[in-house]
């Protein structure tokens, strides 16, 4: 380096003879600033900087001073004060940096000895003083108590210098930046901000083993060409704010050392930097690593000067992992994120659902304003056909000729998508549509008819095609990428937007604010989203094999959904983050394999676009639920948790007022509904659709249909609302069914009915006052009619059962298909149940049928080949 270097390096050596032959080493390549660390009482500060001066007579030396380690044994504070005094004066450095410690505060620290300074009229020799300052506690409050305790330490007067500690948290160091530049408006200091070289072994002990207030992210710890771009965005964020770079021990040590620095620092210019945001997407081009290419479409070299519009949707609330927001940053300089509200939207997101959107669009905003740029919102009015004319007054206005969003693959979705792209193209409007919500896009996937290891429709067909055709799902996109692209843009003016409170969404009148405990229960955010991702996946996923079934267990289950569905959270960053846990196979099939159903359910939807309404195997259409008021009164106990059945009543109560319940929870309540309530599976399915937060028009559907014995696939399986497996320590449904709450056992909490009159009393019961008496009272009965229902529809529907007793159904492509039927509504040409012998022979026949076929396709080949 021909030129001095205005970084500082914190050194780490062995001895004297050490010390000298890095500085030496350090001197050759321009540096000339230094930090020493005090680790020790004994560490002979003082003699340190002699022997720098010594090689460099004009270094600028730092030495921390630590209150923790130069604290006089059983001493009060005035004789810590004197040890500090004394140590200042006689220093030699330029500068002291004066370090607490992390942990708990004592009376001795940093703020108490700056007013021992400030007291003490020390003589102007003394080295200039220096404090830390960490903006990466996770926690607001930790961050807060941070931020009060530097304004403290300023009030002394007596600081010239904060240092920044190390984290890789982006938006807090941005954050943490401005605190900063609020405080210099009234004190003045310079900043210095902590790096570290992004080694393999540095990474690698961090994660197993972090330091004490180092909040590292697992983007960083996954490796040296991730955390590099993050160094890279660091290095530009201290570049905008004037702040001094430290290299943290071990510092610079090799010339290959030396050459990351350079990369990281001295030789990339802000251009150059630019067209390197794709360098670490790209390191690894293997099918298992591969990552979306920001720059496969777009150039930021050759982006467009014309603004464009930036639509999020009710599913793509988010900045991370956006591939529309990449998109529209890559291609243009000037964006304006934009959300619409219409009256289809009200139609289809209703309910809980909005409740939490409206939250997440409060943080995206939040999100968005930290870059310069704002969310404009849109009230679209009733005849304003999906939002197209709100649309095109925006474009226009601001001469835009480009619109991005992110397809949303559901049946209302693409109708809505089909005509604002149409309507917007016919204008000369450019549509660059993304997907973003999905592991796999699903117009792109097709199962063909038949049997292929599963049945058609079912998990691992579907599975196995996705993998075969598309391989592993796209890593997601490195934050400090996007991080990059943000700060690079800017929002243009836009007048006459309303505010996210002015939507007419979620407005809730009345006494009963029945949106608050939603709220409470489920804060939309990202951050917030990212956490519980990495807290489940940490702790919880080891054990949810085992334990997800549980509902009387905390963290039994991920508690991810409503993120997904809102998309506060991408499918790839959980599946990445499940396939990077480091546990077996059998400790993360399950949990994994939700994504895949959930890409399953999508897949279902695009080929049956009504199947919220419609039975997918359509003759089911015909089968008898009852009706009228005995459905009334079955369907209104059920939804208001008033069954008399004490766990199939505490997560209906849950539901209600949190709108969320576990998986296992869910399943009991719809079993309940069909099978022994024998009430219509679609109205069901509709009090779902109002009540979750993750309300899904593709899975809640699903989950119906299967249950229903309506969809692709049939529960093979009854689950008991009496034995209530969910909750074997009964306090779940203690606390959902306060009434039951005194009685002594979890068995008489799941079934009341069967506890002693004296029990009753003790536990303050009054079975049909304080609780009710079961809505029906021979369960084996309703589910017997509720069979003899199944089997008397499929004898009325011959034309739909194949050979094997399955039901058949017709796929859009115009193919029949077999789906998957339970065993005892399997009916043969006469419309009796198959014997298991009769099974049998008919599965020998087709298994020799089929080797007879692959035997001559054989035989056939091999004549050709001697042709």
């Amino acid at each position: 380096m021909s030129r001095r270097s205005p970084a500082r390096v914190e050194l780490f050596f062995k001895d004297i003879c050490d010390l000298k032959e890095r500085v030496r080493f350090l001197d050759s390549h321009g540096f000339c600033s230094y930090n020493l660390v005090n680790k020790n009482k004994a560490d002979a500060l003082n003699d340190w900087v002699q022997a720098i001066r010594e090689v460099s007579p004009n270094a600028n030396i730092c030495c921390h001073y630590s209150l923790k380690y130069n604290k006089v044994p059983r001493k009060g504070p005035k004789e810590q004060e004197e040890r500090l005094l004394s140590a200042l004066q006689l220093s030699r450095a330029n500068e002291v940096l004066i370090i607490s410690g992390s942990g708990q505060k004592t009376a001795w620290n940093t703020v108490s000895a700056l007013e021992a300074v400030k007291s003490a009229s020390l003589p102007h020799s003394v080295p200039l003083l220096a404090v830390a300052y960490n903006p990466y506690f996770p926690e607001k409050q930790d961050q807060e108590e941070e931020n009060h305790r530097l304004k403290e330490k300023l009030e002394s007067g007596c600081i010239t210098k904060v240092y920044l500690q190390f984290g890789s948290d982006l938006d807090r160091l941005r954050n943490g930046l401005e605190y900063l530049h609020k405080l210099k408006a009234s004190k003045s200091f310079s900043i210095a901000g902590s790096l570290f070289l992004p080694t393999a072994q540095l990474i690698s002990q961090q994660k197993f083993r972090p330091w004490n207030g180092v909040f590292l992210s697992q983007e960083f710890l996954s490796g040296p060409e991730n955390a590099k771009a993050v160094l890279h965005e660091m290095v530009n964020q201290y570049r905008t704010n004037n702040v001094e770079i430290l290299w943290e021990a071990p510092g610079i040590r090799t010339e290959k050392d030396v050459k990351l620095v350079l990369e990281l620092t001295g030789a990339v210019d802000a251009e150059k930097h630019k067209g390197s945001l794709t360098s670490s997407v790209n390191a690894n081009n293997s099918p298992q690593q591969k990552r979306l290419k920001i720059s496969d479409n777009f150039h930021l070299s050759r982006r467009s000067k014309e603004p464009c519009l930036l639509i999020f949707g009710n599913h793509d609330v988010r900045i991370r992992d956006n591939r529309s927001l990449e998109a529209a940053t890559s291609a243009h300089e000037t964006v304006l994120p934009v959300f619409l509200w219409t009256v289809e939207d009200r139609g289809y997101v209703t309910g809980a659902v909005q409740v939490v959107l409206k939250d997440a669009l409060r943080s995206l905003n939040s999100s968005l304003e930290s870059f310069n740029l704002s969310l404009a919102c849109f009230n679209c009015p009733d005849n304003d056909n999906h939002g197209v004319t709100t649309i095109k007054e925006i474009t226009e206005k601001l001469g835009a000729k480009a619109v991005f969003w992110n397809r949303e693959c559901t049946t209302e979705g693409r109708d809505r998508d089909s005509k604002r792209k149409a309507a917007l193209e016919s204008y000369g409007i450019s549509v660059i549509e993304s997907q973003s919500s999905l592991l796999y896009d699903p117009d792109k996937m097709d199962l063909t008819s038949g049997f292929h290891g599963g049945h058609w429709g079912t998990l691992m067909p579907f599975l196995k095609q996705c993998k075969m055709k598309f391989g592993e799902p796209i890593r997601p996109t490195p934050y400090h990428d996007t991080f990059g692209l943000l700060q690079s843009v800017q929002s243009p003016t836009y007048p006459k937007t309303s505010s996210i409170d002015d939507l007419n969404m979620a407005r809730i009148s009345g006494k009963q604010l029945w949106d608050e405990p939603i709220r409470k229960r489920f804060p939309m955010n990202e951050k917030l989203a990212l956490e519980a991702m990495e807290s489940f996946c940490r702790s919880g996923l080891k054990s949810y094999e085992q334990e997800r079934s549980r509902a009387d267990k905390e963290g039994a289950t991920g508690c991810l959904s409503h993120h997904l569905r809102i998309g506060t959270l991408s499918p790839n960053q959980l599946y990445w983050r499940i396939e990077d846990s480091g546990l077996s196979y059998d400790k993360v099939k399950t949990f994994s394999r939700r994504l895949f159903w959930r890409d399953l359910a999508y897949y279902q939807l695009a080929c049956f676009p009504n199947m919220r309404y419609k039975c997918i195997r359509s003759h089911y259409e015909d089968l008898e639920w009852v009706i009228g008021e005995e459905e009334k009164r079955r369907f209104n106990a059920w939804k208001r948790g008033k069954t008399g059945f004490p766990i199939v009543d505490a997560a209906m109560r849950e539901l209600y007022e949190t709108g969320w319940i576990t998986q296992s929870l869910r399943m009991v309540v719809a079993s309940f509904l069909v099978e022994y309530l024998r009430v219509n599976w679609t109205k069901g399915c509709e009090w779902f659709h109002y009540t979750l937060v993750d309300a899904d028009s593709a899975i809640n559907p699903m989950m119906w249909q299967n249950a229903g014995k309506s969809g692709t696939d049939q529960w093979n399986f009854i689950l008991s609302p009496t034995t209530a497996s969910q909750d074997p320590s009964g306090n779940y449904t203690r606390r959902w069914v306060p009434e039951l709450s005194k009685l002594s056992t979890a068995a008489l909490v799941h079934r009341p009915w069967e506890a002693t009159e004296e029990q009753l009393e003790s536990a303050g019961i009054v079975l049909g006052e304080t609780y009710p008496h079961r809505i029906i009272r021979d369960l084996k009965a309703e589910r017997n009619r509720s069979v003899d229902a199944t089997l008397e529809m499929r004898r009325r529907s011959q034309q739909f059962n194949s050979d094997r007793g399955y039901d058949l159904i017709h796929l859009p492509n115009g193919d029949t298909t077999v789906v998957f039927t339970k065993k005892e509504y399997r009916l043969d040409s006469n419309g009796q149940l198959f014997k298991d012998d009769d099974l049998r022979q008919i599965t020998r026949q087709k298994m020799s049928g089929n080797k007879a076929k692959l035997k001559s396709k054989r035989n056939a080949k091999a004549k050709s080949l001697k042709l």
